[in-house]
């Protein structure tokens, strides 16, 4: 075959070469293309297919806009087929193949093998907006589609993915590593482990969709530093103190509520345990109970309290939320005593809040021998 011609609006492709049309059908055959497709820059490339029945090797290069090439081993694909497959991008900047794109660079290396019923990623690297990432994974199928993967990446930097999604988000690098796989009703991910924060976050997440969206996640977080915390969640510049903590829940959710249980925090001293929910539909509630031993008030709080060094122990429950428009609620601190700029202290308190109105239903407070007592 000295040339064939195909051309189209967007498509040009040329073929040359050898085939014999019997037998093992070998063949030997060159091909070129150009792509042109709306808001893009031209592609174009060229490949070689050679072999017969038994193994057929596709060569494959791409020359515009990005350089990169692969490799397609095709085995006995009349009776039992397989194949095997590398890819490589090499190090190149992502606005070379769309111009919105940033000029960071880009690359990506891959293997894997397969056959009629999965596909095995043999091992994968990533490197992209200031991070890189490894891997392997499968996916199969043959009786309903599911797939794994593990990843490992020793730097993923947040701030480059939100510029490049032109989104808010928090302007940290993290390390991951752990499992995730999932099917068409479900997704998970296991073995987590996130270096963020200065210390160390281990979990699972687990997120399914098959008749309503529900999602379950637990995580450890060990001796990361608070002052790194705040920011991510709006409250710097709020004099909250510095110093490593561990914390650790469990979050379970819906599309209309969450809750969170086996709540614990060791920080500066203290320990604290709880368990709450929210709900939004179809009003805002929400309730929250939690039990906390050696808080000293002076370290949470250096820049207010600090002439108020203590060490108490509470017992407190909350609950609120809207109805017909009006905010709702009830809080009741069932103990809290200790010592307080070294007097003995005690409280209990139960406030309520409905239609408007504020109730004091019980102020008992002790400090020394002063007492102070409320209602109404």
């Amino acid at each position: 075959m000295q040339y064939l011609d195909i051309s189209t609006n967007e498509l040009q492709l040329s073929v040359q070469g050898k085939l014999h049309p019997y037998a093992d059908y070998w063949h030997d055959l060159e091909v070129q293309w150009q792509l042109q497709l709306e808001d893009l820059p031209p592609f174009n490339g060229s490949a070689t297919l050679k072999g017969d029945l038994r193994k057929s090797v596709l060569q494959h290069q791409l020359i515009r806009p990005a350089a990169a090439t692969a490799q397609v081993t095709i085995f006995d694909p009349l009776h039992t087929l397989r194949w095997e497959a590398k890819l490589q991008v090499p190090k190149q900047p992502l606005n070379t193949v769309h111009k919105e794109w940033p000029a960071t660079t880009a690359a990506l290396t891959a293997r894997g093998h397969g056959d009629l019923e999965r596909a095995t990623v043999e091992a994968f690297s990533v490197d992209a907006l200031n991070s890189s990432a490894q891997g392997k994974g499968t996916i199969e199928w043959k009786d309903g589609f599911k797939w794994q993967s593990d990843i490992d990446s020793r730097r993923f930097d947040l701030a480059a993915l939100w510029q490049l999604l032109d989104v808010k988000g928090p302007m940290v690098a993290v390390g991951v590593k752990g499992g995730v796989s999932g099917d068409l009703d479900h997704l998970a991910a296991d073995d987590v482990t996130l270096d963020a924060l200065d210390g160390v976050i281990k979990g699972d997440v687990q997120v399914s969709w098959k008749d309503k969206v529900h999602w379950r996640t637990s995580f450890q977080a060990e001796q990361f530093e608070m002052s790194q915390l705040w920011p991510l969640i709006a409250l710097d510049g709020m004099g909250l103190p510095t110093g490593r903590a561990d914390l650790a829940t469990t979050l379970d959710g819906d599309s209309d509520q969450m809750s969170f249980s086996n709540l614990s925090l060791a920080a500066l001293g203290a320990a604290v345990h709880g368990e709450g929910n929210v709900e939004w539909s179809p009003e805002l509630q929400w309730q929250m109970t939690l039990d906390g031993e050696g808080i000293n008030p002076a370290a949470w709080q250096p820049q207010r309290l600090a002439e108020w060094p203590g060490n108490l122990a509470i017992q407190f429950h909350h609950i609120g939320g809207y109805t017909d428009n009006q905010l709702q609620g009830a809080v009741e601190i069932k103990q809290l005593d200790g010592t307080l700029r070294n007097y003995p202290f005690q409280a209990q308190a139960q406030l309520q809040l409905a239609q408007g109105q504020l109730e004091v239903k019980r102020f008992d407070l002790t400090s020394a021998k002063s007492r102070i007592e409320a209602h109404g």
